[in-house]
């Protein structure tokens, strides 16, 4: 599992693309595990396009960023994600959520 960022300064609260795969990782309810996947993914590649238009970047972000990657498709596959769809609920109309892009 990709290390915590707030590691190296605990005073700093986690970025909000791993809060979101915390949130992933956690969730034990196949069809909301399904749901915080994909919302967690969004989070790391706005993230990792963000760290590339900087100059300032951090190698060890980029790493961890790439870590939870692979830690949430291994996640999607568990839950069988990609052979099936499951339904959800978001703001009170039935969505299907299928497979998604890794």
């Amino acid at each position: 599992m990709p290390r915590t960022p707030s590691e190296s300064s605990a005073d700093k609260p986690n970025p909000v693309w791993y809060q979101s795969y915390f949130a992933a990782v956690l969730e034990r309810n196949r069809s909301r595990a399904l749901i915080r996947i994909e919302r967690a993914r969004s989070a790391i590649e706005a993230r990792l396009l963000e760290l590339r238009s900087r100059s300032d970047n951090s190698p060890r972000e980029i790493q961890d960023l790439k870590s939870a990657m692979i830690y949430l498709r291994l996640l999607f596959d568990t839950w069988g994600g990609k052979a099936r769809a499951c339904y959800g609920t978001k703001h009170g109309t039935k969505q299907r959520y299928t497979a998604m892009r890794f």
